[in-house]
């Protein structure tokens, strides 16, 4: 990924910068949300368990959150399949575009 931005950079200037996003935005951002929204709701879990297994808390419901939590992992790999399939078509055909535009 770095190899590539910074030859786009490099050979094309500011022309570059904008293949360069075009090339990072739509799948990166998709994976960092899915990433974020599935390591914290990991965490919120690891901590009822925690909670449970150890103070012998048994407030918490437990099948509830591992509904929520297989909710948000389904959401999750739903998020990465759009993201694969916009780095696999959608984007190569963008890049093609900005560059007869503007190369």
């Amino acid at each position: 990924l770095g190899f590539t931005l910074s030859s786009f950079f490099l050979i094309y200037k500011y022309k570059g910068l904008v293949a360069g996003l075009i090339y990072i935005f739509p799948n990166s951002i998709l994976n960092i949300i899915a990433t974020i929204l599935v390591g914290v709701y990991s965490i919120i879990v690891t901590i009822c368990l925690w909670k449970i297994i150890f103070i012998k808390d048994r407030s918490n419901n437990l099948g509830n959150f591992f509904k929520k939590y297989l909710f948000i992992l389904f959401i999750a790999i739903i998020m990465i399949f759009i993201s694969s399939i916009c780095e696999g078509y959608l984007v190569p055909a963008l890049l093609k575009l900005v560059i007869k535009l503007f190369i």
